[in-house]
């Protein structure tokens, strides 16, 4: 949680911390590592299964799973290199442009997270963590 804090509060001096679309007390993450770290303290174990990406804009993700009791959840974290591609990003996941259909779609600054299958309490800390998602 001291590491989170002092990414988070590193990132704030650096001025690229955004909340669009999220809650005032959400953990701020600001990139893939903070997410994950953030995912980590909340008590889920993302186990990296293989990459992906998506045709427009260019851009690899990289798909989790989750450890422990098997589950239909699979968690495809995006960061995008600049900022204008993250619209293009969205909408091409929106239309089904990764290797499976997306149920939510999470964003916040230059990072996408898509979620594969259902797992509420995992629902409610990617909301916590990136703000209310677009449900495709």
């Amino acid at each position: 949680m001291r590491r989170l804090a002092l990414a988070l509060l590193a990132a704030a001096f650096a001025g690229c911390v955004t909340t669009e679309g999220a809650p005032e007390d959400a953990p701020r993450a600001v990139d893939a590592d903070s997410l994950l770290l953030y995912l980590s303290d909340e008590g889920f174990e993302l186990v990296p299964v293989g990459l992906t990406s998506i045709p427009t804009p260019p851009t690899s993700g990289t798909r989790y799973r989750l450890a422990g009791p098997p589950t239909d959840a699979e968690v495809v974290v995006y960061q995008f290199r600049e900022q204008d591609d993250v619209e293009r990003g969205l909408a091409t996941l929106k239309r089904g442009g990764a290797i499976r259909p997306v149920r939510r779609i999470y964003s916040r600054g230059r990072l996408a997270v898509s979620l594969v299958g259902s797992l509420p309490t995992l629902e409610r800390a990617l909301t916590r963590a990136l703000g209310e998602p677009a449900v495709v």
